[in-house]
């Protein structure tokens, strides 16, 4: 018979089993980007800017100097000249992306004209160039592409094309969301938070034409993951993702960097509508929502879910050769409910005595039920770029957006909370952005930039306070963080300005990043009142409001675990209470260097510097010194180097290898918790049912309490707290196999330092132990237990944020890639990966007490929570091209098509078994709410942090469109696109409750012990959908393309 431990094993291997499956998924997979590969068919065939570069030789191989080059812009006619220097080399930097055409000539040698090369954004396109000697004036035209290897890149990134991000299929049509196409990444959450390389969401960098995209308050993409996008799929041309070793010209990044450019007019007249609709006839349902929604009639029909989304893009000259426009519009109607259930599936089973149980049990049915609610998004983009002169360029561009959300502050389609603890989500951006770009001689390109914009962002309560929180069950009453007024209420102003210079074999280039931003924030987290409960039992005794019938037990109305409330000692109420305005600036330099050593060996080595100016508080708390003023980290530069060594120089095989030190930001938020939750701004004053002043259940303080045991908490940084900081280094090697298709296989490594973690300072050193005596009778080792009163009286917790967790990745890449040509591309990829460190969150303000024991870190070492050890992706486009059929009838029929898909499948998510349940009050703990009388972590403590996994993931997403040609450049476009179309079931959320308290006591050793019963819903699925990953989902399309 297994022991209780061997058990837990079993639990675990049987977890793990359902990615024997997709083991087979990933080798299906795989032969088929072979079998693409070697068709006989096949081998038939941030920065907004790109570069141009080659060498200019004659026919014998020997270097000409002096060759005039043109690069013209083939949709705008904007052309710039160049002359080749004594090595023969030409370097145009700072290109539109977009088709050019490249011209060279040198008096005695034919004129050369070469077509058909693109420039990516973030990318060099190299192109060398050989003139052959002529008796007469002649002139030779060719067609030309840049080496698939691209020799000069010395980073690990990835281009996300204009011809990927058209024709993919993409759940939502948040352009972003391609991302997860590139190796190296990982889901964050279930919200579309990504992770690089083992790191934090919340420490990446998004940029749009050049100007920062992110939201200084919450460090992500502006609008934040919950909103659809703030900029339309169909404005996008294509977009940089930035894994590793990225130059000194990207920075305030310690994860990765999306690098993103929009359309642009040309002159040509083009314009797209477009319209996609998904209803839930043609969906599967969530497997934890009910099929069915029952009427007060009581029929039954499917919960309405219905998602519309249409637009219209249209570019084209004002002026030819001159002023040029971009203009696009993009909606969503949106109607998604949600349901809501227990968070443990055993939360009705355990054991309830008192007496208001049955109608306790009656008022949480009542609220497990279907919830209307909306999304509803508008965005504009106006985009305007003017050829001043042939030397000075002028962009400039407007982007609008708007989202109201009733009931859309929680997502998800299964959620633990009921109507009344939700509420509205509001978004407002409105963002100017200005780009000049000036040509001062051959050698030297100035580009300057101005952004202004404001992100404003609110929502309200469907309830009043007080909240109620229970322990695997549902949670009702206003949410502890409503309501938000501001949140945040964000304006920025960004002034950039980058220099080019090219001499000789340097190509060197420094600038200036300002970033300064105003943010107010109106929110009083708690403000409501939040009462906490253990058990089912617990809330049953002292009755739920609503629950009709309800008799609270005898004595009781204090049956919670804990009760907190805040208040604003400035005397603001209502819509002013918690008011905070700040502001913070960002000082960034660079410069950098991209030295050709050898015409096949480039170097590229630079350093960055960047500091964070952090507002220092006008109102601290003198009997805390920390909260009177913030350290200012000044230190932070980052050396980068990284070289490119085209192995024979036939740009056939290409090693990459760098090194850089990269910085983290401290969110916004953060900060807005240290100003003011210090004790004489906010005080936030943490209750247990014994604390003198506790109220009753579901009464709420009035005033801030004044008697013995009120005590708020403090929050600040350490005297010695500074910004992340990640080291990245990498191996790459690269071989083109075929012509357009390369193989590479990448070393990829990181380790970062300093990153925060936030711990309860105002705990005794434990001097007393713990046992936990499990089910099967077993004793656990002793751990430590805190006891007795706090040492710092007055106070509750203080919470101190540290510069103090370290984390380590080793990931290994294996790529394949194929780009448009003969009408096939494809990209597959697969990552295997092991990222530790010893308790790094995605933590926005400040968080509780983190760890087990608030004294010792060496115990939080473990897999991290972004530690996914394996994950396979592949994309392909396939457009069958039959122009061989004699029949004009039959290639009417059989072209035309296209085919899409995308394959992804990664392993389980870590995952941390927890015991819920409080000890008694006579083992003199600290705080009862904890089994070890901390307050913090509540995680089983004889198992590893990070110890189990849930299942992996596996979804197929594919697209079948068609285009119908109706007049010379006029084309309809009707797709079918299917997501998760097998309809896997991925499980996204599982009950961590791994043991309950049965009581609690002291022995006559003086060792606590407490009695734990196994929860029969550890790591049993919760849920199975996220914002990106959920049941099968189909919706139809329609494009008119001009």
């Amino acid at each position: 018979m297994l022991n209780f431990n061997e058990r837990i094993l079993m639990t675990h291997m049987t977890l793990s089993r359902p990615f024997l499956r997709m083991r087979e998924l990933i080798g299906a997979a795989l032969f088929l980007t072979l079998l693409l590969a070697i068709s006989p068919s096949v081998l038939a065939q941030a920065q907004a800017t790109g570069t141009i570069e080659g060498v200019v030789k004659d026919e014998n191989g020997a270097v000409l100097a002096g060759a005039k080059i043109t690069v013209r812009n083939a949709g705008t006619n904007m052309a710039r000249e160049l002359v080749s220097d004594e090595s023969g080399r030409y370097r145009a930097p700072q290109l539109q992306p977009g088709n050019y055409e490249i011209t060279a000539e040198l008096s005695g040698f034919s004129r050369l004209a070469v077509s058909g090369t693109t420039v990516v954004v973030g990318s060099t396109a190299t192109v060398d160039l050989t003139l052959r000697v002529a008796s007469v004036e002649e002139k030779i035209t060719i067609t030309s592409e840049a080496p698939i290897t691209e020799p000069e890149r010395h980073e690990h990134t990835s281009i996300v094309s204009e011809t990927a991000v058209t024709n993919l299929p993409i759940n939502g049509r948040r352009w972003d969301n391609f991302v997860l196409l590139t190796p190296g990444v990982n889901m964050d959450g279930n919200f579309g938070l990504v992770s690089y390389r083992g790191i934090s969401g919340l420490y990446n960098n998004n940029t749009i034409d050049g100007a920062d995209n992110n939201q200084a308050f919450f460090s992500e993409a502006r609008g934040r993951t919950r909103v659809v996008y703030t900029i339309s799929q169909s404005a996008v041309k294509e977009f940089q993702v930035g894994l590793s070793n990225f130059s000194a010209e990207f920075g305030r990044a310690a994860g990765g960097t999306v690098n993103a450019v929009t359309k642009s007019g040309t002159n040509d007249f083009h314009g797209e509508g477009f319209y996609f609709v998904r209803d839930d006839v043609w969906n599967a349902r969530e497997p934890f929502q009910p099929p069915f929604v029952v009427l007060p009639d009581g029929t039954q029909r499917k919960a309405e879910e219905r998602r519309q989304q249409f637009g219209l893009s249209l570019s084209g000259p004002f002026i030819k050769d001159k002023l040029f426009y971009f203009a696009n519009y993009d909606q969503q109607i949106r109607n998604f409910p949600y349901f809501v259930a227990p968070f443990s599936p055993t939360f009705f089973s355990q054991p309830c005595t008192a007496p208001g149980c049955d109608a306790t049990i009656r008022f949480f049915n009542s609220e497990s039920r279907f919830v209307s609610r909306k999304g509803h998004n508008n965005v504009v983009l106006y985009k305007m770029d003017w050829a001043i002169n042939s030397k000075n360029t002028l962009t400039g561009s407007y982007n609008w957006h708007r989202w109201r959300s009733p009931n859309g502050i929680r997502t998800q389609a299964v959620i633990s909370n009921a109507e009344s603890d939700n509420g509205f989500d509001g978004v407002k951006t409105d963002f100017l952005n200005f780009r000049l770009s000036s040509i001062l001689s051959n050698t030297i390109v100035n580009e300057a930039r101005f952004q202004f914009g404001r992100d404003f962002e609110f929502q309200r309560p469907n309830s009043a306070g007080p909240g109620t929180s229970v322990s695997g069950g549902i949670n009702f009453g206003m949410p502890n963080f409503l309501p938000r007024p501001a949140f945040p209420d964000e304006k920025r102003f960004q002034w950039v300005d980058n220099l080019s210079i090219v001499r000789g074999s340097h190509s060197f280039k420094v600038g200036v990043d300002i970033n300064y931003v105003r943010d107010l924030q109106i929110n009083l987290f708690n403000g409501g009142g939040v009462y906490s409960y253990a058990s089912l039992n617990a809330i049953a005794s002292d009755c739920p409001p609503g629950a009709a019938g309800c008799v609270p037990l005898a004595g009781a109305r204090r049956r919670y675990s804990s009760y907190t409330q805040a208040f604003d000692l400035r005397g603001f109420t209502g819509d002013k209470a918690g008011r905070v305005f700040f502001t913070t600036t960002d000082y960034n330099f660079f410069a950098q260097d991209t030295y050709k050593v050898h015409p096949h060996l480039t170097l590229n080595y630079g350093v960055r510097y960047e500091y964070q100016d952090l507002p220092q508080p006008e109102a601290g708390n003198p009997a805390f010194p920390q909260t009177t003023r913030f350290n200012q980290d000044k230190n932070n530069f980052g050396p980068r180097i990284g070289l490119a060594w085209d192995i024979g120089g036939g740009h056939k095989t290409v090693v990459r290898s760098g090194y850089g030190i990269y910085f983290g930001r401290t969110s916004n938020s953060a900060v807005s918790s240290a100003l003011t939750n210090n004790g004489r701004v906010i005080a936030s004053f943490f209750f247990t049912p014994t604390t003198a002043g506790a109220p009753e259940y579901p009464n709420v303080l009035t005033a801030p309490p004044s008697g013995p045991g009120s005590a708020p908490d403090i929050q600040f940084f350490s005297e010695d707290y500074v910004r992340p900081i990640v080291h990245m280094a990498e191996l790459v090697i690269e071989r083109e196999v075929v012509n357009n298709l390369s193989v590479s296989a990448s070393y990829i490594f990181s380790r970062a330092q300093r990153l925060p973690s936030f711990r309860d300072t105002n705990l005794n050193q434990p001097t007393q132990t713990v046992v936990y005596i499990l089910p099967d009778g077993s004793v656990s080792p002793a751990f430590p237990f805190f006891t007795g009163p706090r040492p710092i009286s007055g106070v509750g917790r203080i919470i101190i944020s540290e510069s103090v967790v370290n984390s380590n990745y080793h990931g290994f890449v294996l790529q394949v890639k194929r780009r448009m040509r003969g009408g096939l591309q494809f990209n597959a990829n697969y990552t295997v990966a092991k990222a530790l460190d010893d308790g790094q969150t995605s933590q926005t303000f400040f968080g509780g007490n983190q760890l087990f024991n608030t004294f010792d870190r060496r115990s939080e070492y473990g897999p991290s929570n972004f530690d996914i050890r394996q994950r396979f992706v592949t994309s392909f486009i396939w457009e069958p091209r039959l122009g061989g059929l004699d029949n004009r009838v039959a290639r009417g029929l059989l072209n035309g098509w296209r085919f899409s898909g995308i394959v992804t499948t990664s392993t389980g998510i870590p995952r941390t078994g927890s015991i819920s349940g409080s000890v008694s009050s006579a083992t003199g703990a600290t705080v009862t709410a904890t089994t070890n009388g901390s307050g913090g972590d509540n995680r089983t403590p004889f198992f590893q942090r990070n110890s189990f996994r849930g299942t992996g993931l596996a979804t197929v997403d594919f697209r079948l469109g068609r285009d119908i040609r109706i007049a010379e450049g006029k084309r309809i476009e009707v797709i079918w696109e299917g997501f998760n179309i097998f309809n896997r079931t991925n499980f996204s959320t599982f009950s961590t409750t791994q043991f309950r308290v049965a009581s609690s006591q002291v022995g006559a050793d003086g060792v606590r012990r407490v009695t734990l019963t196994q929860d029969t819903g550890f790591l049993r699925p919760t849920a199975a959908s996220t914002t990106l990953f959920g049941p099968r989902e189909f919706q139809l399309a329609i494009k008119f393309h001009w």
